[in-house]
Formats: structure tokens, sequence, C-alpha cells
């Protein structure tokens, strides 16, 4: 870090994340996650901060994940690896997240990832080899729109508002 000029790092877990996997999963790994990063952090709290990971499959556990890690641990938010089992972060049912989030005063990352199975299939698989489609749907090209696409669905329907829609 000294060498690069970096002097504070935060710590988070990337892409897959905990979002693909099923709740109870997503839960045990995002709690020993975080509990690991907590354990740098304390040994370098000069030099790391972390965002939490959360089991976005239980929003309601998700949040208060956020909230043990944030009022034990000091973490400064959370990232969220993009949409979670094909459901986008829109979707009411990942609103006690963000509400937990704006109570604490802490932001969410929004993580890019691989779109979902029917999105690839539609838009980026085509008559080339199967790992052009990855790199397309990924880091090339796909991971840029799905999160531009999640964050306006997040502002479109309301989340940052708490309402449904502009009408």
């Amino acid at each position: 870090m000294d060498h690069a000029g970096i002097d504070m790092q935060v710590l988070s877990l990337t892409s897959p994340g905990t979002d693909q996997m099923e709740p109870a999963d997503a839960l045990n790994f995002a709690s020993s996650s975080n509990d690991l990063v907590a354990g740098a952090v304390e040994r370098f709290p000069s030099r790391l901060a972390a965002f939490a990971s959360l089991p976005t499959s239980s929003p309601e556990k998700a949040a208060d994940e956020l909230e043990r890690t944030v009022k034990q641990f000091g973490f400064k938010g959370a990232v969220i690896n993009g949409h979670c089992r094909e459901r986008y972060l829109d979707d009411r049912f990942f609103w006690p997240i963000f509400e937990r989030a704006e109570s604490l005063g802490v932001p969410v990352y929004l993580h890019p990832t691989i779109p979902p199975p029917p999105i690839v299939n539609t838009y980026y698989a085509g008559k080339f080899e199967a790992d052009l489609t990855y790199r397309l749907s990924s880091a090339a090209w796909g991971w840029h729109i799905e999160t531009a696409t999640h964050v306006l669905r997040i502002i479109l329907g309301g989340c940052l508002t708490n309402t449904r829609s502009f009408s």
C-alpha cells in the first residue's frame, strides 16, 4: 500500500459474493466473511476499513448483519453484487436492506456481477466461443450495463424516495 501511495483500503467480498446462495448458506458465509475481515481491520485500523457482505436472499437478516457489522466492528457500509438469484434490487423484497443502511447512515456499494442467465442468453450469447460470451457478459460489457440498470431501477422503482412510482 505504501509503495502504491494508498493510505486506506476498504475490504469487501466481491463477486460472486453471497447473492446467489440459499438464504441459510448466505447468512453463514456472510457472517464468517465479515468476522474474518473485521479481524484484519482490527489489526490495522489506521489502514483498513470494510464493507459488510450481506445475505441478500434474506433481507431482514441482511439488514441485521449490516447493523451488527457497523455497530460491532465499525464497518463503513455494505457491498451487494448485483441481482440476487435473478431478482433485481428495486424489488420491495430488498428494501429492508436499504432502509437499515439509511438508518445507520452508511452506503450500499453496488458491485458488478454477471447478468442473470436469461439476459446473458438473450444479449450476449452468439455464434462464438462460450469464453467470449462470458467475457462479453462480464468485464467487457455486461457488468457495466447490469450495474447501470440496477441503479436506474432502484431510482425509478422508488427505493430512494420510498414511493412506488412517479405517478
